[in-house]
């Protein structure tokens, strides 16, 4: 049984075993070097996106989990001055990225920081009206992509994930444009520019996921930013309709959703807004001090049953712990789940810190397989 098949019959209901499968986007542990084992040439060039996705097929094949894997198709624009200008610059031991888009109204510039285990905006695209403008006529334009460069690319990156697992990309609502630190002011200041914007996004994403589908991407990696910031309130207003439509199409052409949300969802499980998505799959059910639910079992009772949960190990554990923390984590994760037999995902609180010890991943993966 292929490690896609098995995830097929899992998802499908079958008894398969104990499933692990912690979030992983890169080569992450920091005593083994990578090095691409995968069966002849590297299939890509090392840039970033293909870099990482690369990783991730090495990290499954070296500890052994049940692989899921993320990485984006590139969709370039017909007319090429629309492609993103990107420079790089070192600010001390972290990266620093200006990303610039070109429009007839001005240019919309985004700024990045990277760090080992940290990244931040420092400046986004949006600041005020005329920058909505800017990316309303930016994001329209774009909607003229190649779509069969798209699909090729799309196609080669099934091919090389191959049978060894299922392949994702991250989807995240229409709305959020902006940072969570911005949302309120710009909802209140430019409500009408907001709203046009994020429907305008909402056509560029379902052009974008019919090629991915077709492509035979398996899932769609969905991740509500800020559920630990915004209101039940705001998601029902500005995110609900879209996020339970997406969903239920993507379900019917066969794939699965895997809802990637930040720890603090208690009011979320509370008031039933995942059981109203259905997403198949949802991640991540922290306690505290990561989360803010009163355990996962909790979090089992009010959910609805035919939600397949996943996590929620701490990642300071599997980082700086010792491989017996991370086996009493998995130990506690089983006890959590013990009577919801089939439904649960051993993973962890979000996405593997890079420079994880290789021994806690094994003792992570060994445990997660244990009777």
């Amino acid at each position: 049984m292929t490690g896609r098949d098995k995830w097929r019959r899992f998802l499908a209901g079958e008894d398969v075993g104990p499933m692990v499968n912690p979030l992983c986007d890169k080569w992450c542990t920091g005593d083994i070097e990578y090095k691409w084992d995968g069966g002849g040439a590297e299939p890509f060039e090392p840039s970033e996106d293909q870099g990482q996705f690369m990783g991730q097929i090495m990290m499954g094949k070296t500890f052994g989990w049940d692989p899921l894997f993320y990485a984006r198709i590139p969709f370039l624009p017909n007319d090429k001055s629309l492609i993103p200008v990107v420079e790089t610059s070192a600010k001390g031991d972290r990266t620093q990225t200006l990303t610039t888009l070109k429009t007839p109204l001005g240019d919309l510039t985004r700024i990045d920081e990277q760090g080992v285990l940290t990244s931040r905006c420092i400046k986004e695209y949006l600041e005020d009206e005329s920058d909505y403008e800017k990316m309303i006529w930016y994001t329209s334009q774009i909607k003229d992509f190649d779509k069969e460069a798209a699909l090729d690319f799309g196609r080669r990156l099934r091919e090389t994930a191959g049978e060894m697992g299922m392949l994702g990309t991250w989807v995240s609502p229409s709305a959020g444009s902006v940072g969570i630190q911005s949302l309120f002011y710009h909802l209140m200041d430019y409500p009408d520019a907001f709203e046009r914007l994020r429907d305008v996004k909402m056509e560029l994403k379902q052009l974008q996921l019919d090629v991915y589908r077709e492509a035979g991407f398996d899932f769609m990696f969905f991740c509500v930013g800020g559920m630990d910031s915004i209101s039940p309130g705001y998601y029902r207003e500005w995110l609900e309709e879209e996020v339970c439509e997406t969903i239920s199409w993507w379900k019917s052409t066969g794939g699965f959703t895997l809802w990637h949300g930040c720890g603090h969802v208690r009011e979320y499980v509370e008031l039933g807004l995942f059981n109203k998505a259905k997403p198949e799959m949802l991640e991540t059910l922290s306690e505290p001090p990561v989360g803010n639910l009163p355990s996962l079992s909790w979090a089992r009772e009010r959910l609805d049953p035919g939600i397949i949960t996943k996590g929620n190990i701490p990642l300071n554990i599997l980082y700086e712990g010792t491989p017996e923390d991370v086996r009493a984590a998995v130990r506690h994760i089983k006890s959590e789940t013990k009577n919801h037999r089939g439904i649960h995902v051993i993973g962890l609180s979000d996405n593997v810190l890079t420079g994880t010890p290789s021994a806690n991943l094994h003792a992570y993966v060994d445990e997660g397989y244990r009777a």
